[in-house]
C-alpha cells in the first residue's frame, strides 16, 4: 500500500502461497475483501494497518480474491489476488476509474 494504491493490483500465487500487505503511507488503510465481479471467489477477511504495519494471508484454495480499502474506496484502491491455475477475466473499479493497475 503506497501512494493510496495496492501495488501491485494484481498478484498470482500457488494453492498454500501466503500473501502480505504493508501500508507504507503516512495514514490508514485496510483490506477488506470483496467480490467485485461473478468470477470472483467469496472470502471473509478484513485487517486495518497504520503506517508501517502489515497482515498476511494464506490462500488454501484456487480462485480470485478481490479486495479494497474501504478508507479510500473501491473506485481508487482495490486489488485482487488470483490462487492456483485459474483465469481471471474480472474487472476490478479501480482499473476500471484510472486504466492502471498493476500485473501479474
Amino acid at each position: 500500500m503506497a501512494n493510496t494504491a495496492f501495488d501491485p493490483v494484481q498478484v498470482k500465487v500457488d494453492v498454500g502461497g501466503t500473501v502480505e500487505w504493508v501500508n507504507e503511507d503516512d495514514f490508514q488503510h485496510d483490506v477488506t475483501a470483496a467480490q467485485f465481479s461473478d468470477d470472483a471467489a467469496a472470502w471473509d477477511f478484513q485487517e486495518t494497518l497504520s503506517n508501517g504495519q502489515s497482515t498476511t494471508h494464506t490462500f488454501d484454495s484456487e480462485g480470485a480474491y478481490e479486495y479494497y480499502c474501504t478508507v479510500h474506496g473501491e473506485s481508487s484502491m482495490c486489488g485482487v489476488v488470483v490462487v492456483g491455475g485459474v483465469s481471471y477475466d474480472g474487472s476490478l473499479p479501480c482499473q476500471d476509474a484510472d486504466g492502471g493497475g498493476g500485473g501479474y
